[in-house]
């Protein structure tokens, strides 16, 4: 595919907290690749940061490609889906692409999925990092494997990658999901989960990712593990309540039946029984009510 953007005009949004080893390192990369583009901009959100990055990205004043870039700061640390809120905010084009300062990610796929984007008229394109090279950190595989599992169950489609930092998807879409998208790190869950559950035209295209060599990782393993754990449920809960709660109603409905075998074994129906039916029908239309009104919002929309 060309190595230009056919006057596909795109917002380039890079949040930044303390990336002093990287941050010249990605305005060169993005004066290589760019350089001879010209319907885009390039957002650099400085998310508060307390190292050199913000006198780093001044210093490149010079190179070619900064006249496309804005700096966006903020007063302090908000996190990264802050940053990445901000940026959208701040975006004066209706594509919107998604870039980590780490270095991590192809750059030069960016032009591509911008193409595939328009060419094919999707709300999304996800780098999936399942190319023929990609290191991962053996710590967060394992999470990571339970976590894609859980959240593909949850879309009823195959999710090969749940948190890829590099994404380009329409603007008005995002815009819609705002109220929902987190500041932190789940804002990548969230907005995969929310396109995913709600009918949108995503794919996901492989790309090669390198582990960070450049900084030190934002992401605490532990930590946000639990927290992508509960942004999950809670996006499931809003845009796919009967599909979450189904294993809770399954549960209920067998213990139903084996509290009702023994109550037809004593001729008695128990007060056990009588307490599970009004709660799994309960359970059964509070969720069926749920997705009748979350259906009927997406055709509204």
């Amino acid at each position: 595919m060309s190595n230009k953007v056919n006057n596909i005009e795109f917002s380039l949004i890079i949040p930044c907290f303390n990336e002093q080893d990287s941050i010249s390192t990605v305005i060169e990369m993005l004066n290589r690749n760019f350089g001879d583009q010209t319907n885009f901009e390039i957002i650099i959100v400085n998310d508060g940061s307390t190292d050199n990055t913000s006198s780093l990205i001044n210093e490149k004043k010079s190179v070619p490609i900064f006249n496309k870039i804005k700096i966006v700061s903020h007063n302090k640390n908000r996190g990264y889906g802050a940053s990445l809120k901000t940026g959208i905010r701040n975006a004066k084009y209706e594509n919107i692409v998604t870039y980590d300062a780490d270095c991590s990610y192809p750059m030069e796929k960016i032009v591509e999925f911008v193409n595939t984007l328009h060419i094919k008229n999707l709300d999304m394109v996800v780098g999936s990092r399942t190319g023929k090279k990609v290191n991962y950190s053996k710590l967060r595989a394992i999470p990571k494997w339970f976590l894609k599992r859980w959240i593909s169950w949850i879309a009823n489609e195959n999710v090969p990658d749940i948190n890829s930092g590099l994404r380009i998807f329409k603007k008005k879409v995002a815009e819609k999901f705002l109220f929902i998208l987190p500041d932190t790190f789940s804002f990548s869950i969230t907005i995969t989960l929310s396109m995913l559950t709600t009918g949108k035209q995503v794919i996901f295209e492989p790309i090669d990712y390198e582990q960070r060599t450049m900084g030190k990782s934002k992401i605490r393993p532990i930590r946000d593990t639990l927290l992508f754990l509960k942004i999950i449920v809670r996006t499931g809960l809003i845009f796919a309540p009967l599909r979450v709660l189904s294993p809770i109603i399954y549960a209920l409905f067998i213990l139903l039946s084996i509290t009702l075998f023994i109550d037809f074994q004593n001729s008695n129906i128990s007060d056990k029984s009588v307490v599970l039916i009004v709660i799994n029908t309960g359970m059964i239309m509070f969720a069926t009510l749920c997705e009748l009104i979350v259906k009927s919002s997406l055709r509204s929309d």
